[in-house]
């Protein structure tokens, strides 16, 4: 699910049942050539048996960008995209 709440900010959100999975996110909904700031918090490496468990990341992106995310079994994702 990808939206905006406020242009130009964007929020992504992944969230799975019992079965671990693999995305991969194409960044071209994005501005083409402006660099994003992505603010994620994912499932962190305990996240499989601790439900709390989870990581924050930040890098930089661009519409021509694409990136893996992966989620543990009943595991989320989600990112803040700003200029």
């Amino acid at each position: 699910m990808v939206f905006p709440v406020q242009e130009p900010e964007w929020y992504i959100g992944a969230i799975t049942n019992a079965q671990p999975r693999s995305l991969e996110i194409d960044c071209s909904f994005l501005e083409k050539g402006k660099p994003y700031v992505l603010t994620a918090f994912q499932d962190g490496v305990n996240a499989g048996t601790r439900g709390t468990d989870y990581r924050t990341t930040t890098s930089t992106v661009t519409a021509a960008d694409r990136f893996p995310v992966r989620l543990v079994a009943g595991g989320g994702w989600v990112a803040r995209l700003r200029p």
